[in-house]
């Protein structure tokens, strides 16, 4: 019985001192608390005045394009990015539509860019490959879509992030923005040299815009993702164009002899 007294009193002790002890914790970080520095309140009044004007200046933004690229084929990017951000600017989670709108199609390079010799694997995967007319087809609207995107001329993002609401369609990006190559290698017999190195080119100044001006992290992670298959992707459209000059260059020779 003595034992059980003694057990009881050290409970109840630990019962009533811990919410205490808690109290008197939050009293000296509260006591030790300072007000907001004049610098913090400054980016805090930044970030506010960013927020107010995106809304507003929508029409050349990238950034709000980008939010709603994700969209079904028959809604407006613009209108859909505008929602985006909403929710994101009132950390609205309950809105935030996370089911996939479509299925992405599968691409005839998903491996081979990530081998040594990519431009030689790319080169090969591409050649063999006996659909890539009727994809490109088939996804004619997410190219003329990310062209759209290609062509605005600023990127102004949100300083605001929220883990809950993944509001950029980083998926839907890369694919167009594969399937944006991919159109330009299908086409590399009607066009010059010159033409698919400025959309290459328009291609890569795009995402450098973004990489550059953005504000978030990710952001700026997925935009260095981007150049680099810009760059795989550009040698190996540009390295298949020069064989075929060299090609043509020969049999011309071939004629003339």
């Amino acid at each position: 019985m003595r034992h059980f007294l003694l057990t009881l009193k050290w409970a109840l002790l630990t019962i009533v001192l811990a919410p205490i002890a808690l109290y008197l914790i939050l009293l000296l970080i509260n006591i030790r608390d300072a007000a907001p520095s004049e610098l913090s309140q400054r980016y805090l009044t930044q970030i506010a005045e960013i927020d107010s004007t995106l809304a507003k200046n929508h029409n050349d933004n990238a950034y709000i394009f980008a939010l709603g690229f994700g969209s079904a084929k028959d809604k407006s990017p613009i209108t859909v990015g505008l929602k985006s951000l909403h929710n994101l600017q009132n950390k609205d989670v309950s809105s935030v539509d996370k089911t996939q709108q479509y299925a992405l199609p599968n691409l005839p390079l998903e491996n081979c860019l990530a081998e040594d010799d990519f431009v030689a694997a790319c080169s090969a995967n591409l050649k063999k490959n006996t659909h890539l007319k009727t994809l490109l087809s088939n996804n004619r609207w997410r190219i003329n879509r990310y062209q759209q995107l290609l062509q605005m001329s600023s990127w102004h993002d949100s300083p605001s992030f929220n883990a809950d609401i993944s509001v950029m369609p980083f998926k839907a990006l890369l694919l167009a923005q594969k399937l944006y190559l991919l159109d330009v290698y299908q086409n590399m017999d009607s066009t010059s040299a010159q033409f698919i190195a400025e959309a290459i080119e328009q291609d890569m100044l795009f995402w450098q815009r973004l990489s550059l001006n953005t504000h978030i992290l990710i952001n700026k992670m997925v935009g260095a993702s981007a150049i680099s298959i810009n760059m795989k992707l550009g040698e190996v459209i540009l390295g298949q164009k020069r064989v075929e000059q060299i090609a043509k260059c020969c049999q011309l020779a071939g004629l003339n002899y």
